[in-house]
């Protein structure tokens, strides 16, 4: 059986999905690693926002190898 080639569109949900992937990736790992934010934040907030979103990247990887 030959497997049916994706569309444009699934293409670019795919890409799309990748991207922001690791854009919830590079901020959690922004959050949580890099001391001097432009923004006032207390520590534990920071950390604990930086986890929450590399939690939702690790869903989103999830969901996204899921779906293939």
């Amino acid at each position: 059986m030959i497997p049916r080639r994706k569309s444009h569109k699934q293409r670019l949900f795919v890409g799309m999905g990748i991207a922001f992937l690791l854009v919830y990736l590079g901020l959690g790992l922004a959050f949580v690693f890099v001391k001097d934010m432009p923004f006032d934040m207390s520590p534990t907030l920071r950390v604990g926002f930086g986890i929450v979103l590399i939690a939702y990247a690790v869903f989103r990887l999830y969901r996204l190898l899921k779906q293939r």
